[in-house]
């Protein structure tokens, strides 16, 4: 993954990029996605944390970037982009992140517990990370080797 470029457009196709993302995490089973992991290098996330029964916990993050954290836990996290993994790791309690909406309004998001991690990954992959790159470094490398291996067996079905 590669650190992404900024969103400067503000436009009907970003809504329409949006509503898509939407649409993918919802149908992976996901509480987060980026657009890098949809293959779209831009600075854009999406969230929902109530796995879609809730509509007001949708959040459109544009241009993120994390401000402020506090405190810290450890959770188990997987990824749409390297489905079938789990694994604990740790991230800040509380988060305080500034972002834009979808219309370029610059806002403040905190989050506490799940959403904190879930702001976190998100802002991780923008940043041209994966949660994998946050486990130690011997634990990474056993996991990446699983991976891998997954992978190579998965392209030979």
């Amino acid at each position: 993954m590669r650190p992404t470029e900024p969103v400067t457009r503000f436009c009907s196709q970003l809504h329409t990029l949006v509503a898509e993302m939407f649409e993918t995490m919802y149908a992976n089973d996901g509480i987060g996605l980026a657009a890098t992991q949809v293959g779209i290098g831009i600075r854009l996330a999406v969230l929902d944390i109530s796995f879609g029964k809730d509509p007001s916990a949708k959040m459109v993050l544009v241009n993120p970037f994390v401000a402020e954290t506090d405190g810290r836990q450890y959770r188990l996290e997987g990824c749409l982009s390297v489905p079938d993994f789990r694994e604990s790791v740790m991230r800040p309690n509380q988060v305080i992140v500034q972002t834009q909406d979808i219309n370029g309004n610059s806002i403040q998001v905190t989050g506490k517990g799940l959403l904190a991690v879930c702001l976190s990954h998100e802002i991780d992959h923008l940043n041209g990370q994966l949660y994998l790159d946050r486990l130690p470094k011997e634990r990474r490398a056993v996991v990446r080797r699983q991976v891998m291996r997954a992978l190579e067996k998965q392209a030979a079905s």
